[in-house]
């Protein structure tokens, strides 16, 4: 199957269970992916842009490995998804709080070097997000 084809019936799918993604908070780094809003005030992403997106992060993830990637999230709403998503990749996940100094000080037994951080909310994961900055991942 080509990968326009495969998009195709990823969308169909998509759009027969009646799942519409969206957010009732908009950013101007948001504007390219929202296709219209809807009365309750829910601003909708485009599927193809979103797609097109996930595309490109998956094929970073494979190129780089799954094995040195972890997932962080402080948010208790990500963790079953976190869990999930490790489990089928093979990666390590942090759930709940971030110790500091897990990216940065090696002396400490919970260090870890990943190639690859992933961040589920980066308003909440500020300390993952400046350890990995720091680190240079």
């Amino acid at each position: 199957m080509s990968e326009q084809a495969e998009t195709t019936e990823i969308k169909k799918k998509i759009l027969s269970t009646g799942i519409r993604v969206g957010t009732p908070v908009k950013t101007k780094f948001m504007t390219p992916f929202i296709t219209k809003a809807s009365p309750e005030g829910l601003y909708m992403l485009d599927i193809d842009i979103t797609l097109e997106k996930i595309k490109t992060a998956a094929k970073f993830i494979n190129r780089l490995g799954t094995d040195k990637l972890i997932v962080c999230s402080a948010r208790q709403y990500a963790n079953t998804p976190i869990e999930k998503f490790c489990e089928m990749l093979g990666s390590k996940k942090l759930l709940g709080r971030f110790m500091p100094g897990t990216l940065t000080n090696p002396s400490l037994p919970y260090y870890i070097e990943p190639k690859l951080v992933l961040i589920s909310d980066p308003q909440v994961d500020v300390q993952a997000i400046t350890e990995a900055t720091n680190a240079g991942i």
